[in-house]
């Protein structure tokens, strides 16, 4: 027998060598694997105290076999629906207890809201509605369909936009050039080149130098009077539900007008802001309390238009269950939360960080760092960080695969 093919027996020395090898192998693996982990990257949902309720790994792991239908993304819960993007880009939901309502025959479909959720056939075709089982119960005979709010949903005609209720009929006789969904009774509208607000009934409220009209909420209404400047801003006028005028503030426009230290953090900063909250200031009121600019800086005024908390901040987001987001660009580019009376719950140290929602706010500490959830205290109330996550609604979390920075 050839010496070649013979197996030889290795040492006592030789094994324990090689023994030794094996494990400092196996532990080198496991702490490179445990370094490349980092935040969960775990697909599914959370509840309020930071336990996975309903998972999507199923959908989403090694073990799935029909990668076309591998869940890509989710976004939050909708009326008890959770939205999901599959691989390949169709569309469906799932319900709380994480069975599919697969509506993947449909070329597209919205969120739900009030039972019913927008949803586009075929590619290039008419918009319509389905219900919870996704069934087609509002034909597709709309050029496009917002989301129902309070009843009604405003949905494009050849004739302009109307509003229709969960019977798809007509609710009121008017037509519009632009129509947004009613909140707090009102209805963002556009006629006869005059940009204003209707009630329920289609009466009409309007101002000839009306530009842009927003929602209406703590019954009163924000709308920015004239074209805006990108130089000097614009003026907003406030007004209650009859139409009268209560005062005008003067605010800039970009965030980038926002921004005082132009350093790269800075600069940084405000593509933070830019992509990740929002591209423009919001001025309406949120549960009493309305962002206001003063100079360069931003604090917060009551219905009255009095100023209450100051303005120091460099930008100042609405106020949400309880709790503001506010950005200093002196603090190297950072956000942090404020209470109602403006006290600090957390001075400004995210690198990016949510609108507070059921008493959760999703936030990064850095650029490199999971995503953690903080309660109203300004403590973190769960231990694990995640790849991304969403802020709460209807009680849960998304967690995994959603976009970074869309918080």
């Amino acid at each position: 027998m050839d010496e070649s093919s013979c197996c030889r027996i290795l040492s006592p020395c030789e094994c324990m060598f090689k023994s030794i090898i094996v494990v400092m192998w196996f532990l080198c693996l496991t702490w490179l694997s445990a370094c490349a982990a980092g935040p969960s990257a775990r697909l599914g949902f959370i509840d309020h105290k930071g336990n996975i309720v309903v998972d999507l790994e199923p959908y989403h792991g090694s073990t799935f076999q029909q990668p076309a239908m591998m869940a890509f993304q989710v976004e939050n819960y909708s009326d008890g629906m959770a939205y999901v993007t599959f691989w390949n880009q169709r569309k469906g939901f799932f319900d709380k207890k994480g069975k599919l309502l697969e509506t993947t025959r449909y070329y597209s479909v919205g969120e739900f809201h009030e039972g019913l959720a927008s949803c586009t056939p075929v590619k290039g075709g008419q918009t319509g509605f389905i219900d919870k089982t996704g069934k087609l119960v509002i034909e597709a005979k709309y050029s496009h369909a917002n989301a129902f709010s309070e009843g009604l949903a405003s949905c494009l005609t050849d004739r302009g936009w109307i509003f229709v209720d969960k019977q798809g009929k007509q609710a009121i006789d008017d037509c519009y050039q632009v129509a947004e969904n009613f909140s707090d009774g009102l209805a963002d509208v556009k006629k006869a080149d005059k940009r204003g607000w209707i009630d329920r009934k289609g009466k009409f409220i309007a101002h000839p130098d009306f530009w842009c009209v927003y929602p209406t909420s703590c019954g009163i209404t924000a709308a920015q009077i004239g074209q805006p400047s990108s130089s000097s801003g614009c003026k907003v006028s406030y007004f209650d539900k009859q139409g009268r005028l209560l005062f005008v503030k003067a605010v800039s426009l970009s965030l980038k007008n926002l921004v005082i230290n132009q350093s790269a953090t800075s600069r940084r900063s405000v593509g933070r802001l830019e992509r990740g909250v929002s591209d423009s200031f919001d001025p309406s009121f949120h549960e009493g309390l309305a962002a206001v600019q003063v100079g360069t800086k931003f604090g917060y005024m009551n219905k009255s238009g009095t100023i209450v908390i100051p303005a120091k901040y460099d930008c100042a987001f609405p106020f949400s269950d309880g709790m503001a987001m506010v950005f200093d660009d002196s603090a190297g580019g950072r956000f942090g939360y404020i209470d109602s009376t403006g006290r600090e719950i957390i001075p400004p140290s995210f690198y990016i960080g949510s609108r507070p929602s059921e008493g959760y706010a999703a936030v990064y500490e850095t650029d490199k760092s999971g995503c953690r959830f903080m309660d109203r205290t300004g403590k973190f109330a769960f231990p694990d960080s995640f790849s991304c996550a969403r802020p709460f609604r209807d009680g849960l979390a998304a967690i995994g695969h959603c976009y970074a920075g869309s918080l």
